[in-house]
């Protein structure tokens, strides 16, 4: 049914898959969070943040809804690694061996309606690993805490 020399291949080349596929997904390296209220808040932010790591650069896609009109907020990994208890949340998460905190940077701007998508990135030498389980906060107008999310 199959040659000496096909069947010396196969296991070369399901070993090959494996290794592409394990790549792939190492190269893939992005955390996602399903963001909803602040703990504590009546906030009605809902959405979503994706957040990939490459070179030392962290790239934050986001797309939120039920934020207020026409304005400017922040959005930023924190310390702790839950949404259900705010005492627990923490400040920024950043790395010491950057030049300060670069989350003061990250900001969403909303239109008419609410609603905000958009990109932005960071210098971080924290990767997926670092991030993976922390709490990604959306912050309102005047700082206040208003959305947050686990990154898995």
């Amino acid at each position: 049914m199959f040659s000496s020399i096909a069947k010396k291949s196969l296991p070369l080349l399901a070993t090959a898959l494996v290794v592409a596929t394990v790549s792939a997904q190492a190269n893939a390296a992005e955390l996602k969070a399903k963001i909803g209220a602040y703990p504590g808040t009546k906030a009605t932010v809902t959405g979503k943040v994706d957040v990939s790591f490459k070179h030392g650069q962290t790239l934050l896609k986001y797309h939120l809804m039920g934020l207020p009109p026409v304005a400017n907020g922040g959005l930023h990994i924190h310390v702790g690694k839950t949404c259900d208890d705010a005492s627990k949340v923490g400040g920024h998460y950043f790395s010491p061996t950057t030049a300060g905190d670069y989350w003061k940077s990250g900001e969403w701007s909303s239109d008419t309606k609410g609603d905000a998508k958009g990109s932005f990135t960071v210098l971080s030498d924290l990767g997926y690993k670092d991030n993976k389980g922390h709490a990604l906060v959306i912050h309102g107008p005047d700082g206040a805490r208003i959305g947050c999310g686990i990154l898995k």
